[in-house]
């Protein structure tokens, strides 16, 4: 995984913001820091999608994210209108997919040698990283989404969808991995909270 070259600088900043992160003592800004040193460094869609959430936690209408949930949103209101099942996407994030990538950019971004000691601090900057998901929000183009928002659940991150101006809603059981959602038409309009933003 390549950087694009960065000014010394930009460098010295993601450093300093790495070795805070990586401390014994960091906490939910120090997170937010890191974050926003490596967008400068040119990570990958996933961590970039990452670092934009804590620069753009209001109103986010564009991005890896944003896509998934748009499309999301779409199948789910066409899958009540034609009386049939969806299929619940796959996570964005996997903690520990997401960990791993960080730890190869920081590595081959000139920022440290070794990794080791993010690889340690992970449950913190997990925990913390959670935190700032948490609340924020997509602004999806679909008229019948009302809202859709990252809401933190013992130790994951689910998005939350209010849809609005449906003539049923769903009552989901979720069997599995994957598994296609089985939808009973016995309400009206409700919060739906598929496991689509998940960390595990």
């Amino acid at each position: 995984m390549a950087a694009k070259k960065i000014n010394a600088k930009a460098l010295a900043n993601a450093r300093e913001a790495y070795d805070a992160v990586c401390s014994l003592n960091s906490g939910k800004n120090d997170v937010a820091a890191f974050l926003a040193s490596l967008r400068p460094l040119g990570p990958d869609f996933v961590i970039l999608d990452l670092c934009n959430f804590l620069a753009h936690a209001e109103g986010r209408d564009k991005g890896h994210s944003q896509s998934r949930m748009e499309s999301f949103a779409g199948a789910f209101v066409d899958a009540l209108e034609q009386r049939t099942g969806v299929e619940i996407p796959g996570p964005l994030f996997v903690k520990d997919d997401v960990v791993k990538r960080i730890a190869s950019f920081v590595q081959a971004a000139g920022i440290t040698a070794d990794p080791s000691s993010f690889l340690a601090a992970k449950e913190n900057f997990v925990r913390f990283l959670l935190e700032w998901l948490d609340g924020c929000d997509f602004i999806l183009k679909n008229p019948k989404v009302k809202d859709c928002r990252i809401v933190r659940d013992n130790g994951e991150a689910f998005a939350a969808f209010h849809f609005q101006n449906l003539a049923a809603t769903a009552a989901v059981r979720r069997d599995g991995p994957g598994a296609t959602m089985i939808l009973l038409f016995t309400g009206t309009d409700r919060e739906f909270r598929p496991f689509v933003v998940t960390m595990t």
